[in-house]
């Protein structure tokens, strides 16, 4: 009777730990592409950005002729006036980084700045992405609770399984028990050939 439930046992915790990971490899797979491309995609498109603002401040060196991209902060200076950069973007070179800074309402944020160094220019451009850490968060929250509920649901059929696996078993062995008290019963030859 041990080895019954010792085999049972096996058979829910293996069905309940395969389920688990399964779910978690899935769930960590999400994620990583997901924050992969997520990154591409706004680096990209910051440093295509940055470029283009340096190409209208070239064409319309007027210092104030109106930039339309609304969504980024931008700041475009002479590399011999560096004085009104933030003295921490100053160490950056070109390329996109991952920042936190001080946004408009005083609270520090994440952010990506993009920065364009050549000859001529220095610019940079912030770009606030609290809203994708927002909604990096809830996808983890809800990955996570989806893994949890796969758990549940793989400990559920690893129960049910089991009992399906086993009843041949257990049959067997109250065939055996009443085997060694009455002899063998008509047809058990055929019943439990395999």
């Amino acid at each position: 009777m041990r080895y019954r439930r010792r085999l049972r046992s096996r058979i829910i915790i293996s069905f309940a730990l395969f389920g688990l990971g399964l779910t978690a490899l899935f769930a960590i797979a999400t994620v990583y592409l997901r924050t992969r491309l997520e990154d591409q995609l706004i680096n990209n498109t910051l440093t295509r950005e940055v470029k283009h603002f340096v190409d209208f401040k070239r064409d319309n060196p007027d210092p104030n002729a109106p930039w339309t991209m609304s969504v980024y902060d931008a700041l475009i200076v002479r590399p011999n006036k560096t004085a009104i950069v933030p003295f921490a973007w100053q160490k950056y070179e070109p390329g996109v980084y991952d920042i936190e800074d001080i946004g408009r309402e005083s609270k520090v944020r994440p952010y990506k700045l993009a920065v364009y160094k050549d000859a001529d220019y220095w610019a940079f451009l912030r770009f606030d992405v609290s809203t994708q850490k927002l909604s990096e968060r809830q996808l983890l929250t809800i990955l996570a609770a989806s893994v949890l509920a796969f758990a549940i649901l793989s400990l559920l059929i690893g129960f049910w399984l089991s009992a399906r696996v086993m009843s041949p078993f257990i049959e067997l062995a109250h065939s055996r028990r009443a085997m060694d008290r009455r002899g063998p019963p008509p047809g058990i030859e055929t019943h439990f050939a395999d």
